[in-house]
């Protein structure tokens, strides 16, 4: 056997255990930077929600001071009553409260690979409101004094950018990793040779 083919026999189960370690940790960073994409909507829409069900006003609960969900990285929140109707809202695109699918404010999702504690029938979920336009959103429902809905969102971009990043470094990883374990088995590969008879 040649020392080029007895390379890639020694080296071809390597490069596949190196892919897969490569692809697992960036599916886990990635996930990391997603799931910590939520972190000031989880806490806005509870506390949100806990103040509303009690009899809070919407307008006492949600902040003046608009947010254009297309361009600021500053989370938003809008208020709405059981039927999805806008009832208070710091959100803003092109000049209208924009809203998800009246099926996000009803479904709710588990996560069945990490389930933890979550507030009750909480939905988190990526929103597209407009093309390129990705927020990471939570909807809390309210019950009480009040019923409706709350829905926290803040924009993507950053963490998107981000991602872009470490979809760079992974692939940066995985071609050295090859490269240089090849490199490494070739050079200390020496080729069989068959003993021929005399």
């Amino acid at each position: 056997m040649s020392r080029f083919n007895q390379t890639i026999k020694t080296w071809l189960p390597i490069a596949i255990t190196g892919t897969a370690l490569v692809l697992l940790t960036y599916v886990g960073l990635q996930q990391n930077y997603r799931e910590t994409a939520n972190d000031p909507q989880i806490q806005m829409a509870e506390d949100a929600a806990n103040l509303l069900a009690h009899g809070t006003a919407p307008s006492e609960v949600v902040s003046s001071q608009k947010v254009a969900v297309n361009d600021s990285l500053s989370p938003f929140m809008i208020v709405t009553d059981t039927k999805g109707t806008v009832l208070a809202s710091s959100a803003t695109l092109n000049g209208t409260t924009p809203l998800p699918p009246l099926s996000t404010l009803t479904d709710r999702k588990s996560n069945i690979l990490f389930p933890g504690k979550t507030a009750a029938n909480e939905n988190r979920f990526t929103w597209e409101p407009e093309k390129g336009t990705r927020i990471a959103a939570i909807i809390v429902p309210y019950t009480g004094t009040n019923s409706g809905y709350v829905i926290a969102g803040r924009n993507l971009r950053e963490i998107e950018r981000r991602e872009g990043i470490l979809v760079a470094m992974a692939g940066l990883t995985e071609v050295g990793l090859l490269a240089l374990s090849f490199l490494v088995i070739f050079l200390i590969t020496k080729p069989i040779v068959k003993d021929s008879l005399a």
